[in-house]
């Protein structure tokens, strides 16, 4: 008898470990205190925007209110979004918000609006939680 041998497609196996392990690694390597998540991570969560990501991360609270904290209403938004993110109970104002490297402004002068950063655009999130934030 004849035999042939059938040509396979390759088969390509992708795994969530190494973005996993860079995350356990910017917390192990930093100088200060840092909380790293990962896209993998960030994509459990059922939040649409950054915000809401970020109020997973231990020493961080989100404000689902009105991003003018002098304003003497308070009045929260009716979307009910997480805008506005404090870090070890300090304000938006204390925060500097870094997007790819950038420092990225608010509109208000204030704080940063994360709601409108959808979370499935971000394949990593890192908080830096020192003085100088860097």
């Amino acid at each position: 008898g004849q035999s042939s041998a059938t040509a396979l497609a390759p088969i390509v196996v992708t795994g969530i470990r190494g973005s996993l392990m860079r995350s356990l690694a910017i917390k192990r390597e930093s100088i200060g205190v840092v909380d790293a998540i990962s896209a993998e991570t960030i994509g459990q969560f059922p939040d649409s925007s950054v915000g809401g990501a970020l109020a997973h991360l231990p020493g961080v609270t989100i404000n689902r209110g009105s991003l003018s904290y002098a304003s003497a209403e308070g009045a929260p938004t009716a979307d009910g979004l997480a805008q506005g993110v404090n870090v070890n109970g300090f304000g938006g104002s204390f925060d500097t918000v870094l997007v790819d490297g950038r420092q990225v402004a608010s509109g208000n002068g204030q704080t940063f609006n994360f709601s409108g950063i959808g979370a499935m655009y971000v394949g990593q999130i890192d908080v830096l939680k020192t003085p100088d934030m860097a």
